[in-house]
């Protein structure tokens, strides 16, 4: 059992876990993560 398993609600285990969805939402999730600061840094740079 990983550490994940306590975290997801066991109703989604068998729908989600064994499907694409959740490496899709982990895929956007770190897209998210990883682009934000880069956007942000970005902005900074077009004002100035």
């Amino acid at each position: 059992q990983s550490g994940l398993d306590g975290l997801i609600p066991w109703s989604w285990e068998g729908k989600v876990l064994k499907t694409s969805h959740l490496n899709v939402l982990c895929v956007t999730m770190v897209t998210c993560l990883i682009m934000y600061p880069v956007q942000q840094k970005w902005l900074k740079s077009e004002t100035t």
